[in-house]
């Protein structure tokens, strides 16, 4: 059976509300300092992020069967904006709230997921993750960015909800078996030179059903590490930014092509390479690949499987 796997990232969306008749608090002035004013927030949303730039930060990932598994995921965080924490239980309502969504990502499938519509904040704590339920992932297309909006409707306990910080998108990605964290050891044999690349960190991120790109976490963007000498490396920037598919049977690699400009990128299959394929049992993702057709610039790649990203 095809599996997938559902991450959760958290895209930070503050929605500025009404004029505030608490302005140390909805101008989140809280807590240690002001210990008379108590309340509940989602605190991501302090964070300021545009829902534009959000990136994949927060990665929540779990093996969904496609049409059996049933999921529950833990997202983001309802906190109290308190110096202590509560003596007695505290309950906070949610609700949804389609509007906040921006336009660049698709609703979450109605009747796709459930969540609460209240949550308990039990006594001794400061915060709790809402628990987010998906029977399947069915239907869900591996290359679109979801997004849903949720915002704090009521508290009691004599809190009040920070109006500053109610609201939050939430971005959800279907990712394949391939995606996760690497870490990358090869080489490439730009003519006269044979330099390595040894443990160095990569995402191997979905782009398709069964495809995956690579993305070098230490320049933040797609693309590819070059060696340049014992020890160090380089990279031609994201217009080298080779994506790989699979065939999701037999896990061979059926292409390596260039996603992020002109430069023609091919699996290569010449001198010293070895079958391009994933290996399930391990987890490692074994790839040869060269640019302008040239056996002169040839990548010999080993990527090892660390974890979800």
């Amino acid at each position: 059976m095809k599996k997938n796997l559902l991450t959760a990232s958290i895209a930070i969306v503050v929605l500025l509300g009404s004029c505030a008749k608490d302005k140390k608090f909805d101008d989140q002035n809280l807590g240690i300092s002001n210990i008379e004013v108590k309340g509940v927030s989602f605190p991501q949303s302090k964070d300021l992020l545009s829902a534009t730039t959000a990136k994949d930060t927060v990665s929540i990932a779990g093996d969904v069967n496609s049409t059996t598994a049933l999921q529950t995921i833990a997202i983001v965080a309802i906190a109290l904006e308190s110096e202590f924490p509560a003596t007695t239980d505290v309950n906070v309502s949610i609700a949804l709230k389609p509007s906040i969504v921006p336009s660049i990502y698709v609703p979450l499938p109605a009747g796709s997921y459930s969540l609460p519509t209240s949550i308990k904040i039990p006594a001794g704590a400061k915060f709790v993750k809402i628990p987010i339920v998906f029977p399947n992932t069915s239907g869900y297309d591996l290359t679109t960015t979801f997004g849903l909006g949720l915002t704090i409707t009521g508290v009691d306990g004599g809190y009040q909800v920070a109006k500053n910080s109610k609201d939050i998108v939430i971005t959800f990605n279907v990712k394949n078996k391939y995606d996760g964290n690497y870490s990358l050891n090869g080489y490439h044999n730009r003519d006269p030179y044979t330099f390595p690349y040894t443990n160095i960190p990569m995402a191997m991120k979905t782009s398709g059903a069964s495809s995956v790109k690579f993305f070098w976490i230490a320049a933040d963007d797609f693309g590819h590490p070059i060696g340049t000498g014992p020890g160090t490396v380089s990279w031609y920037g994201n217009a080298i930014a080779p994506e790989i598919t699979f065939d999701p049977v037999t896990n061979n690699v059926t292409s390596v092509v260039n996603t992020g400009g002109a430069t023609p990128i091919t699996m290569f299959t010449g001198a010293g390479s070895f079958p391009s394929r994933y290996d399930p049992s391990t987890k490692k993702i074994y790839v040869c690949w060269n640019y302008n057709n040239n056996p002169l610039r040839a990548f010999f790649d080993t990527l090892t499987y660390t974890g979800p990203r």
